[in-house]
């Protein structure tokens, strides 16, 4: 089933020793029943528990099974950027590892796919099980992505559980090692050329969510900065709003204070001022660094080990 599949099932893996066996069986039963040729690849994002021995057994039961482990914990975006570069189907599937997206449900995505049409499928919760907070961030995140990133152009839902084609990329055109992150592929890929789809979502069974909110505030924070012009607004304001502030005060103190500014006063706007210039300037400085990142050709990961 591993030379020329049908289907590539990426599964990033952190943590999860309680869960592999069921979710592997689960996927297995499924797309046996679909009745296609298919792999699962399995991402070890440097797990603290025994998931690689329980990944390392599995393979050695299931040939179907290929396993890659990382230097260090990258993220759960990196492992699965690792899979889609890694796959050998031109269709991938990728889903959690926690059994919270049934692996049922992925006859669902395979039947409202259609490669010809779209890039990519997200399957989207009917009713999210997780608590109040992560519902409203994931909400807030998705509404920001769809006006700001987007730019209102369509309503897309998002979600880690998705099915994508590599075939429809012209090949020469098709550069994966620029596909380093999302903001990239937000850049790359139109929102026209994304869709959506309701499964079923359960219960988290075992264990806490790795993917808290604040690493999605930083994906949404970078998708932000690198997709969009605010970077360059924020650093243009910031300097039109700070310097002007800043002669001003330089002028008040150079003539004994006869425009009446307190000292209170000129040490608010002194603060302000200088809040709004590093403000700005770091703004600047993540925006060029993300730049030359890009440009170098620096990799979102650094594999240990394959099988």
């Amino acid at each position: 089933m591993k030379d020329n599949p049908t289907y590539s099932v990426i599964v990033p893996v952190y943590n999860s020793e309680e869960t592999l066996l069921e979710l592997v069986e689960r996927i297995e039963s499924t797309l046996l029943e679909i009745g296609e040729s298919f792999e699962v690849l399995l991402i070890d994002d440097f797990s603290e528990d025994n998931s690689w021995q329980v990944l390392k057994k599995l393979q050695q039961e299931k040939s179907y099974i290929r396993l890659i482990r990382f230097t260090r914990n990258f993220g759960q975006a990196a492992a699965s950027l690792c899979g889609i570069r890694k796959a050998k189907a031109e269709t991938m599937i990728l889903i959690d590892d926690d059994l919270q997206f049934p692996p049922e449900e992925i006859k669902k995505l395979i039947t409202h796919f259609n490669p010809e049409e779209k890039y990519i499928l997200f399957g989207v919760p009917k009713k999210k099980q997780t608590s109040l907070l992560k519902k409203i961030s994931s909400q807030t995140i998705e509404r920001f992505l769809n006006a700001i990133v987007l730019r209102g152009k369509t309503k897309v839902r998002f979600s880690s559980f998705r099915i994508l084609t590599k075939k429809r990329f012209d090949t020469e055109n098709y550069n994966e090692q620029t596909m380093q992150s999302a903001q990239v592929f937000f850049t790359m890929v139109s929102p026209h050329l994304m869709d959506w789809v309701e499964v079923e979502h359960e219960k988290r069974k075992k264990g806490n969510s790795n993917y808290n909110l604040l690493k999605k505030l930083k994906i949404a924070f970078e998708l932000l900065l690198v997709t969009t012009e605010l970077p360059t607004y924020i650093f243009l304001s910031s300097v039109l709003i700070a310097v002007p502030i800043l002669i001003l005060i330089a002028v008040s103190i150079a003539i004994g204070y006869s425009l009446a500014i307190s000292n209170v006063l000129i040490l608010a706007m002194l603060s302000l001022s200088i809040v709004l210039l590093s403000l700005g300037f770091t703004a600047l400085f993540i925006y060029l660094r993300t730049i030359y990142l890009r440009h170098l050709g620096a990799d979102a990961y650094a594999i240990w080990e394959e099988r």
